[in-house]
């Protein structure tokens, strides 16, 4: 895999799919960035523990296609100290080249066929404005309980229809709630670890 990018673009995405990375070094995988440079210029980064996933795409130049995984931490690091100059990037069998401006380092590895293979979303589609959306699950996020002995109340309930979206949050101790008018093509429930998404 061999592609080019702007560092702030490459430096951003990394920063918001490392909330997807597993805090656990059981599956060294997890500690990765499933890296995907394809022909058209698309390159995805995607990360899970299992738990929450995060995939983002970002437009670079690719000369060279392919699958890499990546310590991801130590890539976001990397990158994010490098100066406001293209990055490049390429791989070999066991190891990550970075080139920006002066500086040239490699990174090692980790085997990609490791990385679990993650599902396409599925169900029913909710359309509403990111920052109104965003607000509202800080202000009901907070009432979320921290205690993983009730997994349950972590979340936030998501109560879908077509004239919006009810979030909801306890943790049996305080209630918060919020309504946002949105678009959906169903209606439907779900709980969502809140930390998936702040």
């Amino acid at each position: 895999m061999k592609f080019r990018c702007d560092r702030d673009a490459l430096s951003e995405a990394l920063q918001t799919v490392q909330r997807g990375v597993s805090s656990r070094p059981g599956i060294p995988a997890l500690t990765g960035v499933r890296i995907e440079a394809t022909e058209d210029g698309t390159l995805t980064l995607m990360t899970t523990d299992l738990e929450v996933s995060a995939r983002l795409s970002i437009e670079v130049q690719v000369s060279e296609p392919g699958v890499a995984l990546i310590p991801a931490r130590l890539l976001g690091d990397t990158v994010k100290s490098l100066s406001d100059a293209p990055v490049d990037l390429e791989t070999d069998q066991s190891q990550a080249r970075l080139r920006c401006a002066a500086y040239e380092g490699s990174l090692r590895l980790l085997p990609a066929e490791d990385f679990p293979a993650m599902q396409e979303p599925s169900g029913v589609r909710i359309a509403v404005e990111a920052g109104r959306f965003a607000e509202a699950v800080s202000q009901v996020g907070r009432a979320a309980s921290r205690d993983e002995a009730r997994p349950v109340l972590t979340g936030v309930l998501l109560e879908v229809s077509r004239e919006g979206v009810v979030l909801v949050a306890t943790d049996s101790y305080r209630l918060s709630i919020r309504e946002l008018v949105a678009s959906a093509d169903s209606e439907a429930q779900a709980i969502v670890p809140e930390r998936a998404l702040t």
